[in-house]
């Protein structure tokens, strides 16, 4: 994900350039989703999630909560909600905060050890990330998980 694109990358991107994209690892079941979106996207494209209106454009950055509403979890569930519930059952998994506050692109908020550790954790988020999505379907097979309805 370009740096331009990340929060907390942004400011550090605009001021001193040549910041590295920010990597997203993903489970082998997130990849086979993306794997479907590539085969929807027409070749001039930039962004894996375009702009409904300017396909030039990435998603707004309501588009899931609108998303969220059209399956009938209006005031029950936001985009923000989905990160909280990630960050919430990773700590309970116990894993290290570095890896789970890494994945969501939170910065530290310790600047000196902000500015000497710069460790991006790619491969142990790459794992924990397959956790979290074997665990989402053990939730499913056993019925934990409900079936969202478009309305």
């Amino acid at each position: 994900m370009p740096a331009e694109q990340v929060k907390q990358l942004q400011r550090s991107a605009r001021h001193n350039g040549g910041i590295p994209p920010y990597v997203v690892p993903l489970s082998r079941q997130a990849i086979e989703v993306v794997k479907e979106l590539l085969s929807l996207m027409y070749p001039w494209q930039p962004f894996l999630l375009c702009h409904r209106s300017y396909p030039k454009l990435p998603i707004s950055e309501n588009t899931l909560n609108c998303g969220l509403k059209r399956l009938g979890y209006d005031g029950r569930l936001t985009g923000h909600g989905i990160r909280a519930t990630l960050s919430t059952t990773l700590n309970e998994l116990d894993y290290p905060k570095q890896w789970i506050e890494a994945q969501l692109s939170h910065s530290d908020k310790d600047q000196i050890r902000a500015s000497y550790n710069h460790a991006q954790y790619v491969e142990q988020r790459r794992i924990m990330m397959q956790d979290w999505a074997d665990k989402l379907d053990e939730w499913q097979r056993q019925g934990f998980c409900e079936q969202a309805k478009a309305s």
